[in-house]
């Protein structure tokens, strides 16, 4: 039984984030060494029928380590278990991974308990993404609404305001600390993350907008009283 153990790199210039299951060499199809060692663990040879790469779970799961020289005293440690055979700390497999640098090995180990686990992230399908992305846009402002509600209470924090530099402020503070604290727990809860391209986009364009809303109001309410 044989698996490739080619590790793949995203297109954004090299993190990890997904493992192989199978690819297609001269006419034949090969399958990944973490698919091999998730079936012969688990016996479910399903895993094969999944055409798609296998996005990775990189948690706090500890991986014992034992050297080559320390085999017959950790003997525990192998009987039983998927033992990987490779270097941890070889500069010439090392690839840059949610967590950082890690080795070549360590990677193949997570994708198998990934594997093994059934538990690899998934991907929010663009409907809830746009539901979930309306929500934090409306939240947003909401929030906005309240900022400035509580600067206009405060007087040197009111001539700040009326420069427009608390906007800024405000939108950075948003972006940073609570779309990316919600991220994390939707990931860390559901197992789900979501593209945050469109909300970020849309919380940069809402000063605009509500300029626009302003000017749409004004123009309404200039042409009602040219009428009345």
């Amino acid at each position: 039984e044989e698996g490739f153990t080619n590790v793949q790199h995203d297109i954004n210039g090299g993190t990890v984030r997904s493992y192989g299951i199978m690819r297609q060499v001269n006419g034949f199809t090969t399958y990944s060494l973490p698919a091999k060692l998730a079936i012969a663990m688990t016996g479910d040879s399903t895993i094969l029928k999944k055409s798609d790469d296998c996005n990775i779970r990189y948690s706090s799961t500890h991986f014992p380590t034992v050297p080559f020289d320390k085999i017959t005293e950790n003997a525990d440690l192998i009987r039983n278990h998927i033992v990987i055979l490779g270097a941890l700390h070889d500069k010439r497999d090392m690839h840059y991974s949610p967590m950082g640098p890690t080795s070549g090995v360590s990677i193949i180990a997570f994708a198998t308990n990934t594997l093994i686990n059934n538990n690899a992230p998934r991907e929010l399908s663009f409907g809830w993404t746009i539901v979930l992305s309306l929500l934090l846009i409306w939240l947003a402002e909401v929030m906005h609404k309240a900022f400035i509600w509580v600067t206009s209470q405060i007087t040197w924090l009111k001539r700040i305001a009326e420069r427009g530099i608390l906007d800024g402020i405000y939108t950075l503070s948003y972006l940073v600390f609570v779309l990316v604290l919600i991220d994390y727990f939707v990931f860390k809860i559901t197992g789900f993350y979501y593209d945050t391209a469109i909300i970020i986009m849309s919380i940069l364009l809402l000063d605009t907008s509500r300029q626009i809303y302003d000017l749409i109001k004004e123009t309404v309410s200039g042409r009602n009283n040219f009428i009345n």
